[in-house]
């Protein structure tokens, strides 16, 4: 499960409006920081008004950084979207307002973590990386690892609708070369 908590979305533009958070802490340096937030205070996130939003249910662990986009068409209407990626390889778009599914996606069998040989993942090792949202081209960019068989392990780069879940292209194999 992946709890919510009142101050989402946490960013906003100086216009009030959400701000889209596509990528690991918010901008390519990784700073975590966003220079426009104006709707933070200490006043509205003090414990008497900060708390537990809601619980949303998913199939695996949550590893990468949940990541947010702002009025975005879905099935012709606009949602805030939340895109949560699992180590069970599953990709979730969830209407951050009210916690609805839009899409679900799976991208394969994940690793079994006891044969990859990684206690610090368990049970299974598939999306770890947060993935990347390019919202002009309306594409999530997601590295997951597969295991279509016993001790075999696939990489992948995936490109998903941001609208539908559905691929927008076939998925790449990523491979080590020495």
């Amino acid at each position: 499960t992946l709890s919510l908590h009142d101050a989402l979305p946490i960013s906003a533009t100086p216009s009030g409006s959400p701000a889209d958070v596509t990528t690991f802490h918010n901008d390519n340096l990784r700073t975590g920081w966003n220079p426009t937030e104006s709707i933070l205070t200490t006043a509205n996130v003090a414990s008497t008004k900060f708390g537990l939003r809601q619980v949303l249910t998913v199939d695996g662990l949550v590893l990468a950084q949940p990541l947010f986009v702002a009025n975005y068409p879905v099935n012709g209407t606009n949602h805030n979207l939340l895109i949560v990626a699992t180590e069970n390889n599953s990709a979730y778009a969830f209407d951050a307002s009210s916690g609805a599914v839009l899409w679900q996606r799976s991208l394969g069998t994940p690793q079994a973590s006891a044969d990859v040989g990684c206690p610090d993942i368990e049970p299974e090792y598939g999306i770890t990386s947060t993935p990347v949202i390019d919202r002009a081209a309306g594409t999530i960019y997601v590295v997951y690892a597969t295991e279509p068989s016993a001790k075999v392990y696939v990489t992948n780069l995936g490109a998903i609708d941001l609208a539908t879940g559905n691929n927008k292209l076939a998925p790449v194999q990523i491979s080590a070369s020495a």
